[in-house]
């Protein structure tokens, strides 16, 4: 993989996984432009982690090197802050590896990248996120909105 630059993150390198229940990792190693700082964003369709290393090989505790766990459910791009690039990266990823290895992927609504985004007005989508638990991607290009319970 060549590197390549995401906003203010350069990616260096992409490592897949498998994890539990046909769930998909990946991880991204990624640099910041700014600082230099090295870091790895390592996601499933539930929650990311970003770490100062990468804990998928080596089966460690990352408690010490972790700089932040984002919950997919409970954040959005809005709330990750400096981290938003980098996550979107690996939600793009993470729809890719899904949709290629599985044919599906649950994604919560407030993740869904702009690219993907029915035609809709931005209110109209917005309104309709707001009563969906979480989207289905199929790879045959089906939405399934899931409504909260």
């Amino acid at each position: 993989m060549k590197p390549y630059n995401v906003g203010g993150f350069k990616i260096l390198k992409k490592e897949y996984s498998k994890g539990k229940n046909k769930s998909r990792i990946i991880a991204l190693k990624a640099k910041n432009i700014s600082t230099n700082e090295v870091v790895w964003a390592i996601g499933d369709d539930s929650v990311c982690t970003i770490t100062r290393v990468n804990c998928i090989p080596k089966k460690v505790s990352h408690s010490s090197d972790l700089i932040k766990e984002i919950p997919f459910n409970s954040n959005s791009y809005e709330s990750v802050g400096e981290w938003k690039d980098l996550i979107e990266e690996l939600v793009v990823n993470l729809i890719d590896t899904y949709l290629e290895h599985n044919g599906f992927i649950r994604i919560y609504p407030q993740w869904i990248p702009k690219q993907l985004q029915i035609s809709m007005s931005q209110e109209s989508y917005k309104q309709v996120c707001e009563k969906t638990e979480f989207i289905i991607l199929h790879d045959n290009d089906i939405m399934e909105f899931v409504p909260k319970a």
